[in-house]
């Protein structure tokens, strides 16, 4: 979702502002979703103090970067579109949360 959205591959390695954007918004959307910064880190390719970075930084350049707070916030509206936490759960625990 967030490569179609920012139009960028956020593996390249690059430091271009765009690139680094999606980065930014790729980690704040899974540590949200309880994923490990070190997780994050490896499949970016990325050093864990990188994805630290990216969190501590996130709220300044959200709020100051139309840019970044509008492609941020159609990757959270296109992942809650297509994420069903139901999808998640196996046949037994479906049956026991429906009661």
């Amino acid at each position: 979702i967030v490569s179609e959205v920012f139009d960028v591959d956020i593996h390249a390695n690059t430091r271009k502002r765009e690139y680094v954007n999606a980065r930014m918004s790729f980690a704040m959307v899974l540590v949200k979703m309880g994923t490990t910064k070190v997780s994050i880190a490896r499949y970016l390719g990325k050093d864990h103090a990188t994805v630290l970075h990216y969190i501590k930084c996130f709220d300044n350049y959200f709020n100051s970067d139309k840019d970044l707070r509008k492609k941020h916030n159609q990757v959270l509206d296109n992942y809650n579109k297509r994420y069903n936490p139901i999808d998640e759960l196996d046949r037994k625990t479906l049956i026991h949360k429906i009661g």
